[in-house]
């Protein structure tokens, strides 16, 4: 009888009911389920391993009579290796080129069916490629070669250049030993789906609009939930819609566990503003700690591009609980990316259009995450613009030409916010450069960063600009998250001018133009403050990047950084209190109006990213207001240029993430 439905009562070493190969390795007793009967055995699935039972040409007994001796041992370790072989030059994109038709990059929201579902593409780097390209050709030219002289060059014939053509070659998707199931990722993914099982259709509604729709307890086209719709996806593209509604509708179990965990985490926060009275909304910080178990589960079993969306997601998701954590978990996304060539351009490529534009997505939302995460988290950037070659941000690369699917209001704020990420990158080298002489004036950096912001604004649709400029008319998607993110760079370009002018204040004194410079930077935050205070509960609930949270909290800083400075330059003796007073009162009314905005939001709408400030600058804010509280008593007297070496961080009090111990 076969193997799969074999008795759980199988005799040991018995021979019409042969053990599987791994145990016969092994030379253990290959025991099946008791309760199902079915492979994988106990001992496969203790292990992890791929329990395969001899094929039945060489199976014994069954209805012959006479017994059959197994297959040689070289036979069947030659069959074992043709699956597990590894290094051969092949094919890039989906494994069944009829499939990538239909649904184009289905593998960034399902894993193909398939023998190929077992191997994964990679990479040639620039050192390998030209003897790899070489090898490759003069084995296609041999007909005797056989499989191993497949191979793929995605650039054009006429666009080849030694080191430079994006070769791939396939390798094993899993590691020796394991198998897709009974991994602890695909257990954690298990427990997720469980807890939002009540509620799954709606959180996938609010991420991407399904072809169908429900009427769900008061749920109806008039009804404000219509308004979360697609809300996020439209904001910040990772996945190729169609492919996605495609495949959730026809193949739901055949999309990425990890991928669909990610999604429901990412989604709540967004979710719960629009759930009915008394519905059911799970623990969102307990799904965000199982999304990152699978999530390191899958980048060591599984990775892949989709393994690429649900790290950002991650990432990105609400509320932020990790900075250490979010770190890993980029350099991993990044590492994936430019194994999986997304850092190259793939215009010419023999591929569909929306595995393009998605690609091309793909990379700019990653070099978003890192000038962002980059900025606020304290680190060094991983990308250099000269390590990749993919175009520019535009509609035009970021969605096809028939595309009906976007929002067009929403895709040019990501369009917009791509761009921004370039202008970031200007701050960011100066910052981070080590080797810069410090006595260098900064003047220039920041004058080209208010340069590039400019051309920047002048880039922005008609549409767009009077909104992130002016801050009127905030409806499009993401636009609120945004303008925030504007006003903070224009905030650092001033900071730039602050802390270059306290440099060379013993060299060549400049009061005047460093009192101009200080005016500008309290400006620029008090735009950011106002536009704080302005948010409305419909602009709270809309698209918010995690990293803004930093945002509210740096701004908050730099105003209790001058509020600390003008009050030691009073007790200092250097100039006359009076003319400090009206500076050190200032900006400590701006810190104590962001402080209240915040709280109120987080009050009204239960408004996340107002947290982080709060917890790290409420008690320092209240405090200093306190009219019984002397400067002297806060500051006795700083140098002046206490603040300046660390301005880029603006880190100026301790234990500020004791908030997130232990999570």
């Amino acid at each position: 009888m076969p193997a799969s439905s074999s008795s759980a009562g199988r005799p040991y070493r018995s021979h019409s009911q042969p053990a599987c190969i791994p145990c016969r390795k092994r030379k253990a007793r290959c025991k099946l389920d008791e309760t199902s009967g079915e492979k994988p055995c106990l001992m496969c699935k203790l292990h992890g391993s791929d329990c395969v039972f001899p094929s039945s040409a060489n199976e014994v007994g069954g209805g012959g009579g006479g017994g059959k001796s197994p297959a040689p041992k070289r036979q069947r370790l030659r069959q074992a290796a043709k699956g597990s072989e590894s290094g051969s030059v092949g094919d890039v994109g989906s494994p069944d080129p009829s499939l990538a038709q239909e649904t184009p990059f289905t593998d960034s929201v399902a894993t193909l069916p398939g023998a190929a579902a077992r191997e994964e593409t990679h990479v040639i780097g620039p050192v390998q490629s030209p003897d790899a390209q070489f090898i490759a050709d003069y084995l296609s030219a041999d007909p005797g070669s056989g499989p191993r002289a497949r191979h793929m060059i995605v650039a054009q014939q006429e666009q080849y250049q030694p080191g430079r053509s994006v070769l791939f070659h396939s390798i094993r998707k899993y590691p020796m030993g394991y198998t897709e199931s009974g991994t602890a990722g695909s257990s954690s993914c298990e427990v997720i789906g469980k807890l939002v099982e009540p509620i799954k259709d709606e959180l996938i509604d609010v991420y991407v609009c399904l072809p169908r729709r429900r009427i769900l307890g008061g749920w109806g086209a008039n009804n404000s939930r219509g308004r979360y719709f697609r809300k996020v996806h439209q904001c910040f593209p990772l996945l190729d819609e169609r492919a996605f509604k495609a495949q959730y509708k026809a193949e739901k179990n055949k999309i990425s566990p990890t991928l669909l965990s990610s999604l429901y985490a990412h989604t709540i926060v967004y979710w719960r503003h629009t759930r009915r009275r008394g519905q059911y909304c799970p623990d969102l910080r307990y799904i965000w700690r199982q999304n990152s178990h699978s999530l390191y589960s899958d980048l060591h079993m599984t990775p892949s591009v989709s393994t690429i969306s649900s790290l950002l997601l991650n990432i990105s998701g609400r509320p932020l609980t990790s900075m250490i954590g979010n770190g890993v978990l980029l350099s991993s996304a990044i590492s994936l990316a430019h194994s999986f060539g997304l850092n190259r351009n793939c215009l010419g490529w023999d591929i569909s259009p929306g595995e393009k534009c998605l690609r091309t997505r793909l990379w700019w939302s990653i070099v978003i995450h890192d000038k962002w995460s980059s900025l606020t988290y304290g680190t060094p950037p991983h990308l250099r613009t000269t390590a990749h070659d993919v175009p520019e941000p535009s509609l035009a690369h970021f969605f096809e030409p028939n595309e009906e699917l976007y929002n067009a209001d929403a895709a040019s704020v990501f369009v917009a916010f791509a761009t921004l990420a370039q202008v970031l990158d200007v701050y960011l080298d100066h910052i981070y450069d080590l080797r810069r002489d410090t006595n260098d004036r900064c003047e220039d950096v920041s004058v080209d960063i208010q340069n590039r912001l400019a051309q920047w604004e002048d880039s922005l649709p008609a549409h767009l600009r009077a909104s992130i400029i002016r801050g009127v008319n905030l409806d499009a998607p993401g636009s609120s998250n945004l303008r925030l993110s504007y006003l903070y760079i224009r905030l650092l370009a001033q900071k730039l001018g602050i802390d270059d002018s306290e440099r060379h204040a013993r060299q060549a004194p400049e009061p005047a133009a460093a009192t101009q410079r200080k005016i500008c930077a309290r400006q620029a935050a008090q735009d950011i403050v106002h536009f704080v205070q302005e948010l409305r509960d419909a602009a709270l609930r809309d698209f918010w990047l995690s990293f803004n949270a930093f945002v509210l909290s740096s701004t908050v800083a730099f105003l209790l950084r001058s509020a600390l400075e003008a009050a030691a330059v009073a007790v200092g003796g250097r100039q006359r209190a009076a003319g400090q007073q009206p500076a050190r009162d200032r900006s400590l009314r701006l810190a104590g109006d962001m402080v209240r905005a915040l709280r109120a939001h987080q009050e009204r709408a239960n408004w996340d990213l107002g947290s982080i400030c709060i917890a790290q600058y409420a008690d320092v804010v209240e405090r200093l207001m306190t009219p019984d509280v002397e400067a002297s008593e806060v500051i006795p007297e700083l140098p002046q240029s206490v603040f300046s070496e660390f301005a880029e961080i603006d880190m100026m009090f301790p234990s500020l993430w004791d908030m997130f111990n232990g999570s």
